[in-house]
């Protein structure tokens, strides 16, 4: 990914948060043919790096590459088009703004049934935690977690690296980071929740 050093982010503990709230990611594999796969993804922190736990259907042809190689994991955030017609420069031209990362690794099969389970349960979690009365596996028919196994690959990706870029108008005035601000704020078409993405990363903040 191109990263101009204005954009470029480094903080592991920001881009730790950023993956937990956006770990929705696309799979892209290789081996031959190019292959994506939209999935959730868990993220671990382990000895010092990360790890990320994902699953794919067995029918799914793509878990076959999982093991020819390094794979890409694309993580993306708040995105939204910024309009020159909100800055009071000629210079200005349309632009996007947005949050994203790619994380690089070689897949590692998760085997063994109580690792399969902790891994979906440790999964499911994530998105029942705050519900009334979460759903857990237990509830599941006799067996049926068996067979669910049986049809999933599982997996883990050692992070190798990662590539983390935060375009946020970093690189323009204060006085432009302004105008873009309240124009993203202004028009309901354009996302609010970049704007505050944006205010959070100290963009239009006088110096």
């Amino acid at each position: 990914m191109y990263i101009p050093a204005a954009f470029k982010q480094t903080n592991p503990a920001e881009i730790l948060a950023f993956l937990q709230a956006n770990a929705f990611g696309l799979l892209v594999t290789g081996g031959g043919a190019l292959c994506g796969s939209h999935i959730p993804f868990l993220i671990e922190e382990r000895d010092g790096g990360l790890v990320l736990k994902g699953h794919l259907a067995r029918a799914n042809g793509q878990g076959d590459a999982l093991a020819q190689g390094e794979v890409m994991v694309v993580f993306q955030g708040p995105h939204g088009y910024m309009s020159p017609g909100w800055v009071p420069d000629e210079t200005t031209v349309p632009t996007w703004n947005y949050q994203a990362v790619h994380v690089y690794g070689q897949p590692v099969l998760l085997e063994g049934e109580d690792v399969q389970q902790t891994f979906l349960d440790d999964l499911s979690a994530i998105y029942e935690a705050g519900r009334a009365r979460p759903w857990k596996s237990d509830q599941l028919a006799p067996g049926f977690m068996g067979q669910l196994m049986q049809a999933t690959v599982m997996f883990e990706i050692p992070i190798d690296r990662i590539e983390a870029k935060w375009k946020l108008s970093q690189n323009k005035s204060v006085a432009v980071q302004k105008a873009l601000l309240k124009g993203l704020e202004a028009e309901p078409l354009h996302g609010p929740c970049l704007a505050d993405v944006m205010v959070a990363h100290g963009i239009g903040r006088d110096k």
